[in-house]
Parts: structure tokens; sequence; C-alpha cells
């Protein structure tokens, strides 16, 4: 089980996000994009947060940490309701973690092992103007504690309204027809993965319905105009490893999304 589980950590280790452009940075890479400051917004600062769960011992066996970003700052913006929305996602977490005390307290005990379940969440900043601010949350896992973490198959796009402190997803963007452009946003990140996914070669019709089927609309960030949808590479090839990047541009939401919701 052991030998089984080292193999897993060190495949999960190698994951990279891979761009409709062909270029490859690994996962957990800072990747942020310089946004130049507009005069009046909030600051972000980045907090530590820590939540231990015990078993019935007094061992803890879960252990979930975060470096969560808080805005601070800036007249008029809702940032209680923003930050409140930015951790979100180390709340559900936490909660999952909370959820598996049992279970992690059995595997600690069958492998001997004095290290709990740990789970880390770091977020980078992509953009942020008077209307949304939008981070890319990365989660990292190890099941022999926080000294052996690894990038999870886990990504989480965070994109909050500044106005209302709303979590918004690509859906957001859209008019009244959300169904109609859910379905559209489909077929356009299938389009560019045809070409873009294997460079020289084409997907099956299997792997095309798999995009369609774990389509996520809060898999994304935003910059500058360009909506950045990505998912699992082994979402469609199981041996891939890391993230694949669809650059929706102006020129293919147009009449779909739009940034005056």
């Amino acid at each position: 089980m052991k030998k089984l589980i080292s193999v897993l950590l060190a495949a999960a280790a190698l994951l990279s996000l891979c761009s409709c452009s062909g270029k490859s940075i690994k996962f957990g890479d800072d990747i942020t994009q310089t946004t130049e400051a507009i005069p009046g917004l909030p600051s972000v600062e980045t907090t530590q947060d820590k939540r231990e769960f015990k078993d019935e011992s007094g061992r803890t066996v879960c252990l979930v940490t975060g470096e969560i970003p808080q805005l601070s700052g800036g007249a008029g913006y809702p940032t209680d309701k923003i930050n409140s929305a930015l951790k979100l996602m180390f709340v559900h977490k936490s909660d999952e973690a909370k959820n598996n005390i049992k279970n992690a307290a059995e595997f600690m005990d069958s492998q001997s092992s004095e290290q709990p379940w740990s789970t880390k969440l770091t977020y980078e900043l992509k953009y942020m103007d008077e209307s949304i601010v939008s981070f890319l949350c990365n989660i990292y896992f190890s099941y022999f504690g926080p000294d052996t973490l690894v990038p999870s198959h886990t990504a989480v796009g965070v994109c909050v309204d500044m106005k209302t402190g709303e979590i918004l997803n690509l859906l957001s963007f859209a008019g009244d027809e959300k169904d109609a452009a859910r379905q559209q946003l489909i077929e356009i990140v299938q389009k560019k993965s045809v070409t873009g996914f294997y460079a020289g070669n084409t997907l099956t019709e299997e792997q095309l319905q798999l995009i369609a089927d774990t389509f996520d609309e809060s898999n994304f960030w935003y910059k500058d105009g360009v909506f950045s949808y990505f998912f699992d590479r082994a979402t469609i090839a199981q041996n891939d490893s890391g993230y694949y990047v669809c650059e929706l541009k102006p020129s293919d939401y147009s009449g779909i999304l739009s940034l005056e919701r």
C-alpha cells in the first residue's frame, strides 16, 4: 500500500498547466500577470489560516491550511462580503476534512504513520478592477503530512463581484438564455481543444463528449477581457497530467458573454 501511494504521489507531482499556445507551466508556479493598480481599489493581503481535526484519542488526523487573500481599504467596496466569498473554498475543504476524520485515522493506523492527511490552498491574483476580482486557487494534498504536499488534481477559479460580493461563474456574464450560452461555450472549448490539446493531432468524438459532460462554468479566471477556461487534462486523456487552458477572447464570446452585467 505504501509503495502504491508513493507512486501516486510522485505522479501527481508532475502536474503542469498547459496553455492553448502549447506553453507548459508547472502547476503551482506563479503565473500571475501584473495588473496595474487602479486608484481607490482595495489592497490585497494574504492571511494564514489553519484547521486541525482530531480523532477520539486527541491525535490530529486531518490538517487544512490556507494562504487566503483578503481585501482591505477601498472606499465603497463590500470587503467583508468579498472576503467571505474568497474564504469559501477553505471552509469547504475544512468541512471535507472534518467528514474524513475516521478514514484518516484508520489510514494512519494502517500505515503506522504519525502524519495527518494534509490539504493546502494557495491563491494567485489574476485581475482586479472596480467590477471584479479574479483568482486561481491551487489545492495541494498529501496522505503523509504537510511536508510532503504535492499538487492535487484540483484547481478552482474564484471570481467575485466587487460591487456585491457575489461569487461569479462564466454564466454570470451571460444573458437570460443561460442554457444556450452554456452550450455555445462548450462548443467553443471543444473547437479550440481539437487543434490545441495535442499539437498536430485531433480529438476523438468520445473525448469531445467528455469535454461537454464535465464542463464546469466555475473553472476559469479573467484577465483584461479574456476568460481563461481550464480543465484537468486527465478528463479526456487518462495518462496526461496538469490542466489545459483555453483562452476565450472577445471575438470568441461576442454575443454570448458580456462584462456589462
